[in-house]
């Protein structure tokens, strides 16, 4: 479990520096999934909703 905690924080601390640097590209309107088992990363787009406020 320690090694997947460090894997997630070690992603979360790289997406911060390339909003704050704006150098790279952020995984933003997306939700990344890691497979731990299989060592695999997934993502997919998430769509605005065009009647939320906050979207």
């Amino acid at each position: 479990m320690s090694p997947l905690v460090g894997i997630m924080g070690s992603l979360q601390a790289m997406e911060t520096l390339k909003l704050f640097t704006n150098f790279g590209k952020v995984i933003s309107g997306k939700v990344l999934f890691y497979d731990a088992m299989s060592t695999e990363f997934r993502t997919i787009n998430l769509m605005p909703d065009p009647n939320c406020e906050v979207c």
